[in-house]
């Protein structure tokens, strides 16, 4: 079976036969292009700011009839490669493409939705129809602009019939062209003078390693560096087009689980290849080409051998790989990849083509680490998911620990307690925990780092240090003023608790300048430059220090730039933390770090122990989508497990951020009804949202007052948390109630809420004017 982006979404979404099943499961394994697009794919399926396509759509890559005949294996063969293209180049048609596939995949196995109407449902089906179109028709406006539509697109489509007439008899009625000898006659001048050329390509490359001392490796071009400097490592390269190369040559066809066949001509996928990414994310610091006797048109480096014990060198780095032409398909290889020359720009010679970088000095490797001025816990890890790992526990999350070379794309994410720095193309990043980043060059060859939550300061000891930056709808390349640091966070807006466990919150981007001033070109997430500029900023400025410089979710289309008396917190680097979180921090470095398995290690601390380090081992857990350990710690007594202080603290630690996501609340919400009873998990997960049904914030308090009662502990810690959010209390009414008290006394601490809250003693709070829900 050939390996397209259709059958990958087939495989990902599991709708093939478990025969061609396997024989992807061993193609996507064998292909790092294909991983590296399924990685995206799952990415872009994530990001829920990404934009649905226009419904009114026209033209192949606009119109959703495009995406369906593409989904139904009919859309024109000539067009496939296009269509593709388009795919892998814009995250919104990715992402729509792979949506609709992933929900058609789960309808197909539904038999309710494959089973037929009968007759009375068609009828009834049809009756109902022809009565939305009447009513549809009887709204103003409507049947006119319904009347125009059908006219606008009969008038096309008699244009298209006649376009298609006079092209036909016109071609029909031209004689076959004369044929020209001079063609021929340029092409074979264009043979000989190739072979002179690399006649004198082979000459001068056997000088060179004559002249070359014993032992010097051979200097390969930087890697996003050109003839003119950083300027000209910026701009895209111009990319000649280049022979599409077909990677699987398997002509038996897509066959899924339905028995239809594909014919071979429309599922390949093809397009110019390139060496694979490095194997690490680091710019070498390579002395620049030797000069040429004469100029050639392109020198081919030699691979050095890395000494034994270190990780073996990688390709050139992404800013020598061709671009995904116009009008070509999406290349997932099956097997080892091609190289492709990369084109000469006029006028400038082409630098010599590194197909490896010289290896590096092992303490000269970029490392995950601390900084040992100011390490937290001297040593650490963090969290990273490597690619084709989907499916093993933890969602594919393993275990990074300090001092491990990073590949050539890392999510990272950081645990409670911890602060990592990471090394990136010579740029210090140091992250603030619980941050979720990816570290990756882009497709210029420039170091980026894409934040989805958290903050981080980047820093660089070199005044010419350039980083990619995408945090939210912020994109771009921070030219200059890394020395003096740059602060980037992704929060959410409003900052409360309440919008958090009600899922009211939007994201909000910030870049802040600490110490100098920064350059900052806005680009695509890619590097690439953008498609449609924010407003509210210039293309390329220069920002002060502490101006703050803004995106927000709510106006995805411009940036705000406003000055700052002094930086927020995230912009301050974490030097240290209470002593109980910095002792928890150490053991969860020394359990994770000294276990093979990560979920072993982290379940096995999570269940006994000091309670600081169940906490932090239960967080870690919680980060990574899994909130089994985190319910059963919340229903635990104080006796063994959270004091009230503690559960509160820690409750709106872990329990918010997962409601304020739409994906990570419903897993929270299976977690509570896996560990309560059926009774009573709507209520529980009712209270943590915020949002138990209420006519009146008169009947709210009284059903809280009520579960002050409860048996469950659980309940009762949630309902007074809701109470004192409602109320304002002195001291004295805070020692009214504990949860945990004997029932006789939690009686008689209820009677008491409902005496002061009928007497009219308890003043609420403005935010709780209204019940919620």
């Amino acid at each position: 079976m050939r390996l397209t982006l259709r059958t990958l979404l087939a495989w990902r979404d599991r709708v093939l036969l478990e025969e061609d099943q396997r024989e992807l499961d061993q193609k996507v394994a064998s292909a790092e292009a294909a991983q590296k697009l399924e990685e995206r794919i799952h990415e872009v399926l994530g990001r829920h700011e990404l934009p649905a396509p226009r419904v009114d759509g026209k033209g192949l890559v606009a119109s959703g009839n495009s995406v369906a005949e593409y989904l139904d294996n009919a859309l024109d063969a000539d067009l496939l490669a296009t269509f593709e293209a388009n795919c892998v180049e814009s995250d919104v048609q990715l992402c729509e493409v792979a949506e609709c596939h992933h929900l058609l995949a789960g309808m197909t196995g539904d038999p309710q939705v494959a089973a037929e109407l009968d007759e009375i449902r068609c009828q009834q089906l049809g009756e109902a129809i022809r009565r939305r179109l009447e009513q549809l028709a009887g709204e103003t406006g409507h049947a006119t602009d319904v009347a125009n539509a059908r006219s606008i697109r009969a008038q096309l489509d008699a244009s298209e019939q006649a376009a298609a007439v006079t092209a036909g008899s016109s071609s029909a009625g031209d004689g076959p062209p004369r044929r020209s000898r001079g063609p021929v006659v340029i092409a074979v001048a264009a043979v000989l003078l190739l072979g002179l050329l690399l006649g004198l390509l082979g000459l001068q490359l056997a000088r060179t390693d004559e002249r070359r001392p014993p032992g010097q490796q051979q200097p390969v071009a930087a890697a996003a560096a050109g003839p003119e400097g950083p300027a000209a490592a910026a701009e895209p390269r111009r990319q000649a087009p280049a022979e599409a190369v077909v990677l699987d040559a398997d002509a038996e066809g897509d066959r899924v689980a339905n028995g239809a066949e594909t014919p071979a001509a429309a599922d390949a996928v093809k397009m110019p290849q390139a060496p694979p990414p490095p194997a690490v994310i680091a710019k070498a610091d390579t002395p620049p080409p030797e000069p040429m006797a004469e100029p050639e048109p392109q020198q081919v480096a030699e691979t050095p051998v890395p000494p034994p014990g270190m990780p073996s060198a990688a390709a050139s780095s992404l800013a020598d790989r061709p671009q995904v032409p116009q009008g070509t398909a999406m290349a997932i290889a099956a097997g080892p990849p091609l190289a492709a020359k990369p084109a000469q720009t006029a006028g400038n010679p082409a630098p010599p083509a590194a197909a490896e970088p010289a290896a590096t000095p092992p303490d000269e490797l970029p490392v995950l680490g601390f900084l040992e001025d100011d390490a937290i816990v001297g040593s650490g890890f963090v969290l990273h998911r490597p690619p084709g790992l989907s499916g093993e526990p933890l969602d594919g999350w393993e275990c990074l620990a300090a001092d491990s070379p990073l590949a050539e794309q890392e999510e990272v994410l950081v645990p409670p307690g911890l602060s990592p720095s990471f090394d990136i193309g010579g740029v210090r990043v140091r992250m603030r925990p619980l941050t979720h980043a990816i570290l990756r060059f882009d497709s210029l060859g420039m170091p980026r780092v894409e934040l989805l939550e958290g903050s981080l300061i980047a820093r660089s000891s070199n005044e010419a240090a350039e980083l990619g930056i995408s945090a939210g709808g912020l994109s771009g390349i921070v030219l200059s003023g890394l020395p003096g640091g740059v602060a980037i966070a992704v929060t959410r807006v409003p900052a409360t608790d309440r919008a958090a466990r009600q899922a009211t919150q939007t994201h909000l981007a910030s870049l802040l300048p600490l110490e100098q001033q920064v350059g900052w070109r806005q680009t695509q997430a890619g590097g690439l430059p953008p498609r449609r500029l924010l407003r509210g900023i210039e293309a390329e400025t220069t920002l002060k220090p502490l101006t703050l410089l803004e995106w927000a979710a709510t106006s995805p289309l411009q940036a705000a730039v406003r000055p700052l008396n002094e930086p927020p917190v995230w912009a301050s680097p974490l030097r240290r933390v209470p002593s109980l979180e910095e002792e928890a921090s150490e053991a969860l470095v020394a359990a994770v770090t000294a276990d093979a398995s990560l979920l072993k290690a982290l379940i096995e601390m999570s269940v006994g122990g000091r309670i600081e380090n169940r906490m932090a081992a239960v967080e870690t857990l919680a980060l990574t989508g899994r909130y089994d350990e985190l319910i059963e710690l919340l229903r635990e007594s104080p006796a063994t497990g959270l004091r009230l202080g503690q559960w509160e603290q820690f409750e709106a630690r872990t329990v918010p951020p997962a409601l304020a996501d739409r994906t990570l609340g419903l897993a929270i919400e299976r977690a509570f009804h896996d560990h309560i009873a059926a009774d009573r998990a709507a209520t529980v997960i009712g209270l943590a949202r915020r949002n138990l049904p209420a006519a009146t914030p008169g009947d709210l308090t009284a059903r809280l007052i009520d579960l002050l009662e409860a048996d469950e502990l659980i309940l009762r810690r949630y309902a007074y948390a809701w109470l004192k959010e409602r109320f304002e209390l002195d001291a004295s009414d805070l020692i009214r109630y504990r949860a945990d008290w004997p029932p006789e006394q939690r009686l008689e601490a209820a009677e008491w809420w409902r005496k002061q809250v009928a007497r009219g003693l308890l003043t609420p709070r403005p935010e709780a004017a209204a019940p919620a829900g």
